[in-house]
């Protein structure tokens, strides 16, 4: 008889199962090797249109230099005059090669909208630090709007001239102008709440500034919660995978079974374990794959750290991530500890539905034996 581990997490119940001693696992694996080939044309064609292509790319780059020089030089020369005018935190001084951004967030509250202009630089190689914020607000929100749109745009328009002001010329066609509307516009109507954020959409688009076609959207609980997170932790300077691994730590402390079994045995994980290994690129999505228990802790780190610069499409791959290495270390295993992870065997699923029937008919078959 098999033995197992299993845990609950609030989307799925997964589980780690020993292998049997009898018939070992075999994983194959295939390396498919790339080969290139280089190909130089003898014509003056090719030849021509490379050295067109040299001219240009040392174009842009003496273009960019310029403009950052320029935007430097203006800064040096007058920064109390130019930042001044509004309530802010000083501006930091870049250092030669740093590079300089800015991003303008636009806050569509149920009390007020309120403008957020970020300027950050970034070393090279390395995460970016805020070094300046403007903020200012307008009331009332958005949604007091919901029968007139039309006056929603000067409030809007009022707020973009504090960008203007706030950001040098050169810098304005690379700012990306965003909106997020939370309480106020989701309580609206659908077809009044996306009228409203059609018009801020036009407005946006006349403006100087980098606007997506999702520029302007309605912010759904999730994601106001973790880009809160993201915030506290930028702010911060603390490791997200450290402060989940600290929750977790706190959750699981004096509540798992430790045993010295698992490290002398070979053990199957599948359900949740799967897809979040599948998810992150651990395994072949399709054909799963083998791991070791340490190669959890790699992508949970890599995942929280990408995960403050990088949103990625599921926001709970961080704490996920962060709770199954510390769980499966707390039962015992080792982080050198090969988990088998797969859908099938023998062409039949890993899940609960085989081991559940198995369970009924035997215990089917326990009732009638007393009658017979």
């Amino acid at each position: 008889m098999k033995k197992g581990i299993r845990y609950e997490t609030s989307r799925k119940t997964s589980y780690i199962f020993q292998q049997p001693q009898h018939g070992p696992w075999q994983t194959r694996m295939r390396k498919i090797s790339n080969h290139g080939s280089l190909r130089v044309a003898k014509v003056a064609y090719p030849l021509g249109l490379c050295v067109g292509v040299f001219i240009y790319v040392a174009y842009i780059k003496w273009h960019r230099a310029t403009a950052t020089q320029a935007f430097f030089s203006i800064t040096r020369a007058a920064p109390g005059a130019r930042w001044g005018q509004q309530a802010h935190s000083p501006l930091g001084t870049a250092a030669d090669g740093h590079e300089v951004f800015y991003g303008i967030m636009f806050d569509a509250g149920s009390t007020g909208t309120r403008v957020h202009v970020f300027q950050f630089t970034r070393p090279p190689r390395e995460t970016p630090t805020l070094t300046h914020e403007t903020f200012k607000a307008l009331k009332p929100g958005l949604s007091a709007y919901a029968d007139d749109v039309e006056k929603s745009a000067q409030g809007i328009r009022e707020l973009l001239d504090v960008a203007k002001q706030d950001i040098p010329f050169d810098f304005w066609k690379a700012t990306p102008l965003v909106l997020k509307a939370t309480a106020g516009l989701r309580l609206l109507p659908g077809e009044k709440a996306q009228k409203l954020l059609q018009k801020v959409k036009k407005v946006f688009k006349a403006s100087p500034f980098l606007v997506g076609d999702d520029c302007v959207s309605i912010m759904n609980g999730t994601d106001e919660g973790v880009s809160a997170w993201i915030t506290i932790n930028f702010l911060t300077a603390a490791s997200l995978h450290e402060l989940c691994a600290a929750r977790v730590s706190e959750v699981l402390q004096n509540r798992v079974h430790r045993t010295e079994e698992v490290k002398h045995v070979d053990f199957y994980a599948f359900s949740y374990y799967y897809d979040l290994a599948a998810g992150v690129g651990l395994i072949d999505a399709e054909k799963g794959g083998s791991l070791v228990v340490g190669d959890f802790e790699i992508a949970a780190k890599y995942v929280c750290r990408t995960l403050e610069t990088q949103p990625q499409s599921s926001p709970f791959s961080c704490m996920d991530l962060t709770y199954v290495s510390l769980l499966l270390q707390e039962f015992g295993f080792p982080r050198s500890k090969v988990l088998k992870l797969t859908r099938k065997i023998d062409n039949v699923e890993t899940s609960w539905a085989l081991g559940a029937i198995f369970h009924y008919i035997d215990s089917l078959n326990r009732q009638k034996s007393p009658a017979s």
